[in-house]
């Protein structure tokens, strides 16, 4: 009987230092995909979505500097990134985003979600494919409503529908740009509470 006793005694032992063992494990696990997805994440921020974002900041600043009209029409160097959209989100498996976003201690994967889905809103409203835009809009009423022999920028001095354009234009501008400055802010929220992960050493 003291036999079975020990037995019984060593198995229930064994038993739960394995437990204790495989929770180990588990838990090593869980903050090794933490770290990692956290790291890759922070390099996605910086190198693409903020530099990207900061470009666009430059380009709706350069636009709503113009006091002179005629420089809207003059060509430009336009600066952008391919990768800079909401596609960025798929290379993140999402439960290693969810098991990061567990860790934030303010934001939520809600959160994660719609600023990577805001990515595209802004795309869709750079500053590039406004002043675009806006060009087309104004060359077509142009073209539609010339008098004879008129010169297009002799056209738009006295025009109402080339005013009306440009205000809306210019109000687009400045509604993108503060848009853009608030998601940028939102990522380096997110870019901090990774960093305050308690298990997310500097690298």
């Amino acid at each position: 009987m003291i036999g079975l006793d020990k037995i019984f005694l060593s198995s229930v032992g064994g038993s739960f230092i394995t437990i204790i063992i495989n929770e180990l494990i588990k838990s090593y696990n869980r903050k090794k995909k933490i770290k990692k997805t956290g790291k890759v994440l922070i390099q996605f921020i910086d190198q693409i979505i903020i530099k990207y974002l900061e470009t666009n900041l430059i380009g709706y600043d350069s636009l709503l500097a113009i006091k002179d009209d005629e420089k809207y029409y003059e060509s430009r160097r336009i600066t952008m990134s391919p990768m800079l959209n909401k596609n960025i989100f798929d290379f993140f498996d999402k439960d290693d985003l969810i098991l990061l976003s567990n860790s934030f201690q303010k934001k939520t994967i809600t959160d994660l979600y719609h600023a990577f889905y805001e990515i595209d809103f802004l795309q869709e409203n750079s500053y590039w494919k406004l002043i675009k835009n806006f060009l087309e809009e104004t060359q077509n009423h142009f073209e539609t409503h010339k008098k004879e022999n008129e010169d297009f920028y002799e056209h738009i001095k006295w025009c109402e529908n080339y005013n009306d354009a440009k205000t809306i234009f210019i109000s687009r501008l400045q509604i993108q740009r503060e848009h853009t400055h608030k998601l940028i802010d939102e990522f380096k929220e997110i870019k901090k509470e990774i960093f305050e992960i308690d298990i997310i050493e500097e690298w």
